[in-house]
């Protein structure tokens, strides 16, 4: 079968809607009449065509449900489905910046919300971190100046597992310079022993020179911003809500940068 004969079969919107459906469970053929407020003949036909391709099985129980290859080819239909909907972002930014093998799994973040209002993307980051439970994971280029202290608060009064990825020049602005008291209660030292104490600094920062993504991930969303090549573009975001298989997407994607970030030393953070 040449794969141009199957996108034919799947250009018809009724027959692509009925295979997409039968991904999910197994359907009667008076359930897709059902289902899709179609007359049984037409159903027949598209159940037809995507049998004579392999796509689906009739079932001993007299039912249809996707093959083996039906399987795989819905999984690439994700894939095919978020770029055709985040066509314009795509193309317009940066997606060098995500390893090849995330890429081509794009298709769980079909689901995703995307906004483009910048005012509106730098408080939602922010209302992310304020409803942190469990864990907070971010690559970041800079910081929201009143986020610093809500941070600061919530290491010292919760159990969170908290890594971050920062650009030098972010450890240098508010590290490593008078920054740190403007926004963080406390002589240096001594807060950053409380700091040490409750979540392991500095084993839980590492810098980087070069990432053109800024990602924040909690237990229960995921926002995520690419560089339109030339820096990073806060007026356009990708962002998900109590969706697990995005979030584990957006995992592997930080510890693909955790493991090429430097670690941080005492050291650098006391001068």
């Amino acid at each position: 079968m040449k794969i141009s004969k199957l996108f034919f079969e799947l250009s018809h919107e009724a027959r692509y809607n009925i295979f997409r459906e039968m991904n999910e469970s197994p359907y009667k053929h008076s359930e897709l009449e059902k289902k899709f407020d179609l007359p049984g003949p037409e159903i027949t036909r598209h159940i037809k065509r995507l049998q004579k391709y392999n796509l689906i099985k009739k079932t001993p129980d007299r039912t249809y449900f996707r093959t083996n290859l039906g399987k795989l080819v819905n999984e690439s239909l994700d894939f095919f489905e978020f770029n055709v909907m985040f066509r314009d972002f795509i193309n317009s930014h940066d997606i060098d910046a995500i390893p090849s093998e995330l890429l081509l799994n794009l298709g769980v973040l079909k689901n995703c919300s995307f906004f483009t209002k910048t005012m509106e993307n730098i408080e939602l980051w922010s209302s992310i971190i304020k409803d942190a439970k469990r864990f907070i994971f971010s690559i970041s280029e800079q910081a929201i100046n009143t986020d610093l202290p809500m941070i600061q608060q919530k290491i010292l009064s919760q159990n969170l597992d908290i890594r971050c990825i920062i650009h030098v020049s972010l450890l240098k602005k508010y590290i490593q310079t008078v920054e740190w008291e403007r926004y963080i209660e406390g002589p240096k030292p001594e807060i950053f022993q409380k700091l040490s104490n409750k979540i392991g600094i500095p084993d839980c920062i590492r810098k980087t020179n070069n990432a053109n993504i800024v990602l924040l991930i909690t237990e229960s969303k995921v926002i995520l911003f690419l560089s339109d090549n030339t820096k990073i573009d806060y007026s356009e975001c990708i962002y998900a809500e109590n969706n697990q298989e995005v979030i584990k997407w957006a995992k592997n994607l930080f510890e693909y940068y955790w493991k090429k970030a430097q670690p941080v030393s005492k050291k650098e953070l006391l001068l």
